[in-house]
């Protein structure tokens, strides 16, 4: 536990600096909810926070993650100019709030919201994301997932299987990826940050090698054409998907050779072998020398 405080130590104020700027930024009335045709009834939305899926169906659509509460009528505003269908399921792919904090906003206007248990239990009881010192209070009843499911769930839309699966400690304990499977289009959640460093929420059930095992099995349910949405990151494919799996595995190896010689966190971070990633992953959401730390929590529990 000494150790483990040690290595968060080195990066908890820079991510509460992050968090601060966040939380302030996704009031910013400048944010723009952005639109990408994903397949023909499929649509990646950007805005700030978790990139959001939508599905359109005949007679309803289901909307996957809801970004920050402030956005929500911005978000409502953009799916209305692509459907005028109501929103039949909400399907939240982890608790964490840059996801989910639309909940109560969307609550009273779909049909209901679907998510793994664990993500129930999260946002039922409030939480802590540790390394920003952020606190998520209990959701009200009403924003709750009302459905929920352990291992795998379907819903049949238009004739098109839409397969849920947990991928069991990876990004947190209750990660879902959405499998549109014969659109060919996979909504990965925070188990893919597209070409930047991936944040692994160690304090909420994340786990280092958990996440590499998620990016391996999304990537066994892909092929070449397929579209993948990321929880963070421009719309993405497979190459994409194996370049930062190839990213991660390789530093991580590092990270476990320089822990084992006794070097600290700040050396690691110096290693030329980590460094090569930085103009390629180290310009996103966390910089060389926070993401070395949160290995290094992680590896080290």
């Amino acid at each position: 536990m000494i150790a483990r405080m040690k290595y968060l130590s080195m990066f908890v104020v820079s991510l509460i600096v992050a968090v601060s700027l966040s939380a302030h930024d996704h009031e910013s009335p400048e944010v723009t909810i952005e639109p990408t045709q994903v397949a023909d009834q499929i649509y990646m939305l950007t805005g700030q926070g978790g990139n959001i899926g939508l599905a359109i169906d005949e007679d309803y659509t289901l909307l996957i993650d809801d970004q920050f509460a402030p956005l929500s009528e911005a978000i409502h505003a953009e799916i209305k100019k692509l459907t005028d269908k109501p929103i039949k399921y909400l399907l939240n792919t982890h608790f964490h709030y840059d996801h989910t904090d639309g909940n109560p906003n969307f609550s009273g206007s779909v049909g209901v919201i679907v998510a793994h248990e664990n993500v129930r239990t999260r946002l039922q009881n409030g939480t802590i994301i540790q390394p920003f010192g952020k606190v998520m209070e209990p959701y009200q009843e009403s924003a709750l997932p009302a459905l929920t499911y352990s291992e795998k769930l379907s819903i049949h839309q238009s004739g098109e299987e839409i397969e849920l699966l947990h991928f069991a400690n990876a990004h947190t304990d209750g990660d879902t990826a959405v499998h549109f499977k014969d659109s060919n289009v996979i909504h990965a959640g925070d188990i893919l940050f597209s070409g930047m460093y991936p944040f692994i929420d160690i304090s909420n059930g994340g786990d280092v090698y958990g996440y590499i095992a998620a990016q391996e099995a999304v990537l066994d349910l892909a092929d070449e054409q397929t579209k993948i949405i990321p929880g963070h990151g421009p719309l993405s494919n497979k190459a994409d998907m194996t370049r930062d799996l190839k990213m991660l595995k390789e530093v991580v190896a590092v990270v476990e050779s320089e822990l084992a010689a006794g070097k600290t966190p700040e050396e690691i971070a110096t290693n030329a072998e980590i460094l090569k990633y930085e103009p390629s992953h180290g310009q996103g959401w966390l910089d060389t020398g926070t993401f070395i730390g949160i290995l290094c929590s992680g590896l080290n529990e």
